[in-house]
C-alpha cells in the first residue's frame, strides 16, 4: 500500500508539472499548429471546461478578476482572457472583450456583448412560428413536412 501511494503521489507531481508546461507553451505565443491543438485539449481537460456552462461560469469569474485588477498585472489578465477566448473559439462560443480602465465613470464595464447574435425581426417568419406554437401541429410533427404547410 505504501509503493501505490508513492507512486499516485509521484503521478500527480508529473502532472502538475505537465500542466505548468503546457500552460508556458500556450502562454509563449508560440504557435505550432500540430502539438497546439492537442496542449489545448489537455488543458481544457486538466481545467475541466469541457461544457459551454462551464465556460460561461469562468467567463463571469474572470471579469471579477479584472474588476479586482483595475489595470493593476494587465497583462497576465490579458493572457487569463486570452487562454479562455481560445476555449471558446474551440467551443465556437462568443469571444470575450476587454476594456480595463481606471475610469471611475466605467467601473463595472469590463465585459463587451456584441449584439449580432440577434435575429432581426425582418427574418423571422410570422407564419412558421404561429404553426410550430400550435401543440397539436407540433405533437404530431406535421410542422416538418412541407406538403402540409
Amino acid at each position: 500500500m505504501h509503493v501505490q501511494l508513492r507512486r499516485a503521489r509521484r503521478r500527480t507531481d508529473t502532472q502538475d508539472i505537465e500542466l505548468s508546461m503546457d500552460m508556458m507553451v500556450v502562454f509563449s505565443g508560440e504557435d505550432d499548429r500540430n502539438s497546439y491543438s492537442a496542449i489545448v485539449e489537455r488543458l481544457t481537460k486538466k481545467l475541466e471546461l469541457h461544457y459551454v456552462k462551464d465556460l460561461e461560469v469562468e467567463t463571469v469569474v474572470v471579469g471579477y478578476l479584472a474588476r479586482e485588477r483595475k489595470g493593476h498585472q494587465e497583462e497576465s489578465t490579458y493572457k487569463i482572457i486570452g487562454l479562455l477566448n481560445q476555449y471558446k473559439r474551440i467551443a465556437c462560443m462568443e469571444e470575450t472583450e476587454v476594456v480595463i480602465d481606471d475610469d471611475p465613470a466605467m467601473p463595472n464595464k469590463v465585459f463587451g456583448r456584441s449584439t449580432s447574435l440577434n435575429i432581426p425581426h425582418e427574418f423571422l417568419c410570422p407564419i412558421t412560428l404561429e404553426i410550430m406554437t400550435d401543440p397539436v401541429i407540433v405533437a404530431i410533427e406535421l410542422g416538418n413536412h412541407r406538403e402540409v404547410i
